[in-house]
């Protein structure tokens, strides 16, 4: 499936939604049947919030080691290695639930294996979006994945509490281990494209996960997009948490209720999929944002209000849009901020800052809900949001968005000599800027701003050093420069490239000279 063959929506980016729409499908069946299990089994508002936080905590526990496996091996291979292990664990704990063996012990260690399983898809999951269509088109595919993951939500929950209501609670586990195989006919299809990983030029896991914090840190585009998500997330999860004991406390519901909650919440947001793209173009991501926690307080307020069936429908279907406007805004935000050989460390980052959002928010939601009403813990988890999304106003979104991030053809670190060994691990390359000395202050400040471009594009560490009496400049460059994965490390972006290219036509301009040396391999 090469990328230049690819209309803005063709069928690679079709048939990828329509597989995930099948299996979130089943992952919604599994998400409202062990939720209503656990108001079986125990219906205190903590134990009842703790299944979704024992569905997210694996998704920060793994995510990032998912997301740099994604990166460095074929995504392909990594993914088929995961939905098996879901199809098998769905399938094991329907069986208990079956056999009427289920126990709240039992219902979370296997809600933590499906977040585990979660754990090392969904980063890969993610990261493959970007590989379907040019950068210009992200927007849309992003939000046509989020409208295809709430159409799930619609369906999934309302076919989950029929099943529950007419047939018994481990038919929709059944399904939901079925289900997965959508996805293992699309990947039995899907080839994973991208240069170096065939050739076996990777670097290993240990250095990988050091890459993706160097490209986090020094990332304002990416970090930003993390750090508003978790200002939403943190108390918007209180929509998930507690709206089991909605259906069954505060409507008196079966659940069948709960199931019309969730998809009233997914039907919402499928209707705000259509018009985010419009929105987003006339008032910018950042209100966004702002429009989409105000929605979502008052959605969580009159849902902790309301003891009216319809009401509550309506309500739930606000949380969904504002729900759904967050995801994508959020989403591609962080999206434009990646390169290819980085798309599923990063979005690892972004599936962590949310999960550890979810899971400790649940748990403190419930917690305050057992401790006075779920109204409480609505009101609590709305205001906390209007706080939080007042506080976010400085993480700015979209930075990335007309950013070239691909390959570039050359590199500052193509000065180091490649030898057919591969005994050599480090190198420290040494570049001198000699310059006028009345230049030597803004010589550098322009070297520092390079700071983030360099760890962007491998260096472990760097360092400047100025000599007052010999009159220059001095950078010192950790790198990797071992011949098994030294093509891999080295992807520095034509954005970063054409910073340096700047700066040394500033350098050429005002008559300053570069001299490079490697001083030591180890």
């Amino acid at each position: 499936m090469n990328k230049a063959s690819q209309t803005p929506l063709g069928w690679p980016v079709l048939l990828f939604v329509t597989a995930n729409f099948v299996s979130n499908v089943g992952t919604w069946l599994f998400t409202l049947a062990s939720s209503w299990l656990m108001t079986e089994l125990d219906g205190s508002a903590l134990m009842v919030s703790l299944v979704q936080s024992a569905s997210t905590i694996p998704l920060f526990i793994f995510a990032l080691p998912a997301g740099a496996l994604g990166d460095i091996f074929d995504r392909r291979r990594s993914l088929l290695i995961a939905q098996a292990f879901l199809t098998i664990s769905t399938a094991i704990f329907a069986y208990v639930v079956y056999c009427d063996l289920a126990t709240v012990q039992l219902l979370l260690f296997f809600t933590f294996l499906n977040g585990v399983g979660a754990a090392f898809s969904r980063p890969v999951m993610a990261a493959i979006i970007p590989q379907l269509v040019d950068k210009v088109h992200l927007r849309t595919a992003v939000n046509l994945g989020g409208i295809s993951f709430n159409l799930s939500r619609s369906v999934g929950p309302v076919v989950g509490g029929y099943l529950i209501t007419r047939f018994n609670i481990a038919l929709p586990f059944w399904v939901d281990a079925a289900t997965f195989l959508a996805v293992l006919i699309y990947l039995f299809y899907w080839r994973d494209d991208r240069a170096g990983i065939k050739d076996g030029q990777q670097p290993p896991l240990t250095l990988a996960i050091g890459d993706s914090w160097r490209f986090f840190r020094y990332t304002p585009a990416l970090r930003h997009s993390i750090l508003k998500a978790a200002t939403f997330f943190f108390a918007s999860g209180a929509l998930w948490a507690l709206l089991p004991l909605v259906a069954r406390n505060q409507l008196s519901g079966d659940a069948d209720l709960y199931g019309y909650l969730v998809g009233a919440a997914g039907a919402g947001a499928v209707l705000a999929g259509f018009g985010i793209g419009r929105l987003t173009s006339g008032i910018g991501a950042n209100n966004v944002m702002l429009v989409a926690s105000g929605i979502m307080s008052v959605g969580l307020c009159l849902l902790g209000w309301s003891t009216s069936v319809p009401l509550s429908l309506v309500f739930s279907g606000l949380c969904g849009a504002a729900w759904q406007s967050a995801y994508t805004t959020l989403m591609t935000s962080a999206q434009y901020a990646l390169p290819r050989w980085f798309g599923a460390r990063g979005m690892a980052y972004y599936i962590m800052s949310i999960s550890l959002c979810l899971a400790v928010g649940s748990a403190l939601w419930g917690w305050i809900a057992d401790l006075s009403s779920l109204s409480v813990g609505y009101y609590s988890a709305a205001g906390t949001l209007v706080v939080m999304a007042l506080l976010g106003r400085s993480f700015h979104l979209d930075q990335a968005k007309d950013v070239d991030l691909d390959a570039a053809s050359e590199s500052l670190f193509d000065y180091v000599e490649k030898k057919d060994n591969q005994t050599t691990i480090f190198s420290l390359l040494a570049v001198k800027y000699s310059i006028d000395h009345k230049l030597r202050e803004e010589l550098l400040q322009r070297l520092t701003s390079l700071r983030g471009s360099r760890y962007r594009s491998g260096s472990l560490r760097r360092e400047l050093y100025l000599s007052e009496d010999a009159g220059y400049v001095k950078e010192h460059v950790l790198i990797i420069a071992n011949q098994n994965y030294s093509r891999s490390r080295f992807q520095t972006t034509a954005h970063d490239a054409k910073m340096e290219a700047q700066f040394q036509s500033w350098l050429k301009e005002h008559g300053g000279k570069v001299e490079k040396e490697v001083l030591y391999r180890s």
